[in-house]
């Protein structure tokens, strides 16, 4: 069909957006995801793989998550970037010691973790002068 633009799935496959109220009693969210910002951290600590790896180790076991693996890269002349695969998912670890910033993001799965503790323990540890965390409900079912 040269010159025309149709859908390879008809109307009826399309996929539909979802609003289920994540307050209704019948939906339960399969994890929560945190977004956490830090803002003029002390530049020779969130460039520091070494310093930043024990942080990270030690926020997974206070918000009492368990360690998969971990990998990091450094940047040069700064910057480091780090992923730690958790049994209950993941988190994620992004400098910017140019600036003092730092990104990071905490996706677990169940109900027996404490991902707020991790974070409060990170923008501390860290020395953020200040910070940003948002959580996110992930994939809403019904039950």
């Amino acid at each position: 069909m040269r010159g025309s633009q149709r859908s390879l799935l008809s109307d009826e496959r399309r996929p539909r957006p979802v609003n289920l109220e994540m307050n209704s009693e019948n939906v339960h969210p399969v994890g929560s995801h945190y977004l956490l910002e830090l803002f003029d951290c002390p530049t020779e600590k969130i460039n520091d793989e070494r310093f930043v790896r024990s942080c990270l180790v030690e926020a997974i076991g206070l918000a009492r998550l368990s360690l998969v693996e971990m990998v990091s890269h450094s940047f040069h002349p700064h910057g480091l970037t780090m992923v730690v695969l958790l049994k209950e998912s993941h988190l994620s670890f992004h400098s910017w010691p140019e600036y003092g910033y730092v990104a990071i993001d905490l996706f677990t799965c169940g109900l027996n973790s404490e991902p707020e503790a991790a974070c409060d323990y990170l923008a501390r540890v860290l020395e953020a002068s200040r910070f940003d965390r948002q959580k996110i409900r992930r994939g809403p079912l019904e039950s």
